[in-house]
């Protein structure tokens, strides 16, 4: 019973440490709340640089640099899906490739990974890049913590 206190009162702390913190979420902001695919579709309109942001490549260009850390990439037949179909009837959450490259971006915000999830959406990459090694794999979660 004591350490049952003992967490309640570690969680009451934290409560009270992110109410003074007052962090800024965009998704809730704009209404999309937790719905994950509208993350994803959201993120995939900023990537595309045919999005309806009319900024170009100037997201993407930022993305690959600072994030994925990629400086080498042919932006000119480049192609963002969100809810991309692979060949097992997954569904990749959003994926920007083009013809020797694809990074997959797997949006996890409340949900588990299935099965064998990221090694099915690794071996699609290489199958699409004819077996090229520049499959990339970005998993986002909330607060960047591992989930499941």
């Amino acid at each position: 019973m004591e350490e049952l206190n003992k967490l309640f009162v570690e969680i009451n702390i934290l409560k009270e440490k992110h109410k003074k913190e007052d962090l800024f979420n965009g998704f809730m902001s704009f209404g999309i709340g937790a719905d994950e695919t509208k993350h994803s579709r959201f993120i995939g309109m900023l990537l595309n640089p045919k999005g309806a942001h009319k900024q170009g490549e100037k997201f993407l260009k930022l993305f690959l640099e600072h994030i994925v850390c990629i400086k080498e990439f042919e932006l000119k037949r480049i192609r963002v899906e969100c809810e991309k179909s692979t060949f097992d009837n997954r569904r990749i959450d959003i994926a920007i490739e083009n013809e020797d490259k694809i990074i997959i971006i797997e949006n996890k915000f409340w949900a588990i990974d299935q099965p064998l999830q990221l090694i099915d959406y690794f071996n699609y990459g290489k199958a699409i890049t004819n077996g090229s090694l520049h499959v990339f794999i970005i998993y986002l979660t909330p607060y960047g913590k591992q989930i499941g």
